[in-house]
């Protein structure tokens, strides 16, 4: 439901701006829109509004999606600089991270970490109680584990799996990988690309959030700005 000027009552008031907006693209309606709370939380009834953008009630966060690509949010370019901050820091978020392609449903299979982390591979244990057969017949049942673990796990590890690539293109389906990004992410990324038209130098940086926590963010680096402390 979409409920137009909407008069919050009297008990209620506005969280600050960003509701599930992690990982959407630059400019999305996501990164304004403010939950709704009441005096005992974010928890108006069912069928009221529950977030609030530019005077608007939305019982969804669907319905706010819908706004993505209109006049008021437009879908910018993939060569613009916002659409190109966004594509670095999904590559850096996602470095080393490929979805499984055959599985619909959110689960721990879902994400495959490429090169294998160790942890993900079995490790022979000696006991001393049992016998050298049982000792080579623990090793080569290891062994086949963890090579049919490898072999899966290099087979989905291709551009088009990645997730960074996965990301983009939910939203950009004509996007192409770039692979110089997948095999070296960038270390260094910005977050200005979210809500602002032009990217802020440290002496102009705003900070973030409806707060504005002042520049730096963090104290020796700003997530905004992208400004690292030198040491």
């Amino acid at each position: 439901m979409i409920k137009e000027n909407y008069k919050l009552p009297a008990t209620y008031h506005l969280g600050s701006e960003g509701c599930g907006c992690a990982g959407e693209p630059p400019g999305h309606p996501r990164y304004f829109v403010r939950s709704i709370y009441t005096n005992s939380g974010n928890n108006p009834p069912y069928n009221r509004p529950q977030y609030y953008l530019n005077g608007t009630g939305f019982t969804s966060l669907k319905d706010v999606d819908l706004l993505y690509g209109t006049s008021n949010f437009p879908k910018l370019p993939l060569d613009h600089p916002r659409t190109i901050g966004w594509i670095k820091e999904n590559y850096k978020h996602f470095n080393h991270c490929y979805y499984h392609p055959t599985e619909k449903e959110y689960n721990s299979q879902m994400t495959v970490i490429y090169p294998v982390p160790n942890y993900k591979l079995k490790t022979f244990v000696d006991d001393p109680r049992f016998s050298d057969e049982w000792r080579e017949k623990e090793k080569a049942s290891i062994e086949v584990y963890n090579n049919d673990v490898l072999k899966m796990t290099k087979e989905i590890a291709i551009s088009e799996n990645h997730c960074a690539v996965v990301i983009i293109r939910k939203h950009y389906p004509e996007y192409q990988p770039e692979i110089d990004l997948i095999e070296n992410p960038p270390k260094i990324t910005e977050t200005w690309w979210e809500r602002m038209n032009e990217k802020p130098t440290p002496e102009n940086c705003p900070g973030s959030g409806s707060l504005r926590t002042k520049h730096p963010v963090n104290g020796s680096w700003c997530q905004v700005c992208g400004w690292h402390k030198v040491n």
